[in-house]
């Protein structure tokens, strides 16, 4: 039974690790399409959270990051709304709401 519950919350953990690292390489790959520099990454919000610019727009399987990167010299804001689903972060999901960036806000 230990041994069981042991390799269910390893799997958790690593999923969960997993989802991150792919959300942060989109996240660097589109500011750096962009010719940006991602300085940090910030897992920000929970449902209904209305300290982000998504508001209530935030579904179970979404997760929200406030970047900030460098721009031609100065420092910038973008949100992320990430979708969280494992094989394919880009995928539609009922329990998410699309995945959207909003730039330039604070």
């Amino acid at each position: 039974m230990i041994i069981l519950i042991s390799v269910i919350v390893f799997t958790v953990i690593s999923l969960t690790s997993n989802l991150k690292e792919k959300h942060a390489n989109e996240i660097n790959r589109v500011i750096h399409s962009m010719g940006g520099k991602v300085m940090s990454i910030e897992k920000n919000g929970f449902l209904g959270d209305p300290n982000t610019p998504f508001k209530k727009e935030v579904g179970e399987a979404n997760t929200i990051y406030k970047i900030t990167y460098e721009f031609n010299g100065t420092t910038e804001t973008a949100w992320y709304r990430g979708i969280n689903v494992i094989n394919d972060i880009h995928a539609d999901t009922n329990k998410a709401f699309p995945e959207k960036w909003i730039m330039n806000e604070e």
